[in-house]
């Protein structure tokens, strides 16, 4: 016959539960047994979780515009140099592939917001350019640093893009 442990309610008319001492270690030895998994889970080798993050270290920096979208990434062997190209926001920007730096690639003057660009053959790039606020956009290619009008839709003469 086990013990029995009964609790007193404030009103009398209720029945009081009972509590077996056995129930009770078995709430005490389950309450242990999670406390002591929960704590083990929160370790990661030597030190806790809590620890660590404590001594969070920022991994790699970024040096592109912050909070935009990148629209598009190329990466070519432009003038005998592995780069990617990044669209982010309204700009376009270049890093070495082996590099962490981003930098501005440059655009035309008369269009310098970037809408996409494009590799061709790992070893061409292309990218459409437009005005601030128009719509008056074209296709440019980059030769020796320059970017070189390829087409321009506006130009009713142009005909057909020539990509090489």
């Amino acid at each position: 016959m086990s013990k029995e442990t009964t609790f007193m309610h404030a009103h009398p008319s209720e029945k009081s539960p009972t509590v077996s001492t056995a129930a009770r270690v078995y709430r005490y030895v389950a309450t242990a047994v999670l406390a002591m998994l929960f704590f083990a889970g929160c370790t990661q080798g030597t030190t806790g979780i809590f620890a660590d993050i404590e001594q969070e270290v920022k991994v790699r920096t970024n040096n592109l515009v912050d909070n935009t979208f990148v629209a598009g990434v190329a990466r070519a062997n432009v003038d005998g140099t592995e780069r990617y190209y990044a669209v982010a926001g309204t700009k376009l920007f270049s890093r070495d592939v082996d590099g962490n730096d981003w930098s501005g690639a440059g655009a035309p003057s008369s269009r310098p917001v970037v809408q996409y660009v494009a590799s061709i053959n790992g070893t061409e790039l292309y990218a459409v350019f437009r005005e601030s606020e128009k719509d008056n956009y074209g296709l440019y290619k980059l030769d020796d640093g320059s970017w070189n009008l390829v087409f321009d839709p506006g130009d009713q003469d142009a005909g057909q893009p020539e990509v090489d």
